[in-house]
């Protein structure tokens, strides 16, 4: 599975990297940086790595924006992912599915 994400823009603003360095970082080649970010699509396990450097809430969950705007709500610790048209409701569900799996 893979998601849309801007990494050319992450890459340049959010960490001030060269293709190189992310590259580095992933333990790819720079080449991979490049189709990545011409494709703006990112696969695993590069996906994961990435989510360190994204937005934390103070739960600890990980939270992305799509280049199409889709946010994407991830628990790292039970691996819990899901997706809303806006950050409160990728969160609201994330918490909502957490509760129910807890309660089960």
């Amino acid at each position: 599975m893979s998601i849309t994400f801007d990494l050319e823009t992450f890459r340049k603003v959010r960490l001030n990297w060269t293709q190189i360095e992310l590259a580095r970082f992933l333990g790819c080649g720079q080449t991979a940086v490049s189709r990545m970010e011409k494709a703006g699509r990112i696969r695993e396990p590069y996906r994961r790595l990435l989510a360190e450097f994204s937005n934390k809430t103070p739960e600890g969950y990980t939270t992305i924006c799509t280049t199409d705007g889709i946010w994407i709500a991830s628990d790292p610790v039970t691996g819990v992912s899901v997706s809303g048209r806006t950050l409160a409701e990728a969160l609201a569900e994330l918490r909502r599915l957490l509760a129910t799996s807890e309660a089960a």
